[in-house]
Parts: C-alpha cells; sequence; structure tokens
C-alpha cells in the first residue's frame, strides 16, 4: 500500500542557558530546530534575551528544501548597545548608541552543482538609532536623539561551499562567497556594498 507522506516534526537541536543578573534582570541564550523525516521543512529561533525582550536578539526562521530550490522565510528583531568615552574639557563623559532593527526576510538558493550555489536575499526592516548620554549628577542616561529609518535590502551571492563539518565546527574544505546588495530607505540612508 502507498501513503501520503504527512510531515511530522522532530526537535533536531536544543541548547540553551540561562541566567540571572541583578544589572540586566534575566539573561541567556536558546538555539532550537526542528524539521520532518525527509528534512523538506525545517524551523529554527535563536535568541540572545539581555533583560528586556526589546533588548532581545531574536531570529526566527522556516525553510522549504524539498526542490532543488530552496526557499525560506523569517522574522529578525536585533539590538545593540555601544558605549562610547570621551573627554569634554578633562570631564569623562559617556554615550551611548542603542541599534535596533525590526523586519522580515526572504531568501531562495540554487544550488549549480555540488560545491557552488547562488543565493538571493530580500529584507524588509525598520531601523532606529537611539543616543543617550550619561548625566553623573542623576545617575541616568538621557536621550539626545532618535533616528528611525525603514529600509528594503535585496542580494545576490555566488557561494562555494565544499566544508566537512565535526563535532566542534568545520574539519575541512573551504567556504566563500562573492556578494552585491543595495540598500533602499525613506530617509536616504541606503547603501551598496560588493
Amino acid at each position: 500500500k502507498k501513503f501520503e507522506y504527512k510531515p511530522r516534526y522532530h526537535l533536531d537541536q536544543f541548547m540553551g542557558c540561562f541566567a540571572y543578573n541583578s544589572s540586566a534582570g534575566t539573561i541567556g541564550m536558546l538555539q532550537l530546530s526542528m524539521s520532518d523525516l525527509l528534512g523538506n521543512n525545517a524551523f529554527a529561533i535563536q535568541t540572545d534575551i539581555n533583560g528586556k525582550l526589546k533588548d532581545s536578539n531574536i531570529i526566527i526562521n522556516y525553510l522549504y528544501l524539498a526542490n532543488r530550490i530552496d526557499y525560506g522565510v523569517g522574522l529578525i528583531h536585533t539590538s545593540e548597545e555601544t558605549i562610547y568615552h570621551t573627554l569634554i574639557n578633562y570631564q569623562d563623559e559617556y554615550f551611548r548608541l542603542i541599534e535596533n532593527k525590526f523586519g522580515v526576510y526572504g531568501m531562495l538558493r540554487y544550488p549549480l552543482n555540488k560545491f557552488w550555489r547562488i543565493d538571493t536575499q530580500f529584507l524588509m526592516y525598520s531601523h532606529e538609532l537611539l543616543w543617550d548620554y550619561w548625566n553623573t549628577y542623576s545617575g541616568n542616561w538621557n536621550n539626545l536623539e532618535v533616528e528611525k529609518d525603514y529600509l528594503f535590502e535585496p542580494a545576490i551571492s555566488l557561494v562555494h561551499d565544499n566544508t566537512i563539518y565535526g563535532f566542534t565546527g568545520p574539519i575541512d574544505g573551504w567556504r566563500s562567497f562573492l556578494q552585491l546588495s543595495k540598500s533602499f530607505s525613506r530617509e536616504n540612508s541606503g547603501h551598496s556594498t560588493i
């Protein structure tokens, strides 16, 4: 008898760690991936939790791998904090930059042969830059400037990959890519890369 294949998902990978910090709150990371028996459908979640959800990094994606062309979609939320120190009139001054991105992406992957492929990616996201300065008198961060923009970034890559993976990472082979990308923005903060 022939039976129609119905995907049933099983856990492929699950790792994580969590801790509590008195200044940042809950911190930790989680990586989870699951797929069906044939590997045609794959889900993955990657997170870095840094206190509040708005300060955390979260990537959720889905890949459809049943045909020669692979398809994928996903959601991203990233938050990066950088603190700068400078001397102004012999006084220590501290500035903080918080960069937030939130968006969706799609990808197509077409293998030319066993080791060469063409990757395309389409990313749409909101980009927010928050500048603060440290007020030593009040002991708080005070807002300086907020910049917000919306971007669309298509990219195409030629990829060579013949790496062989072991338990700790690649053990043989090499991987390289040549990528062209261009971003389009509402506020003229777009860029091109090669």
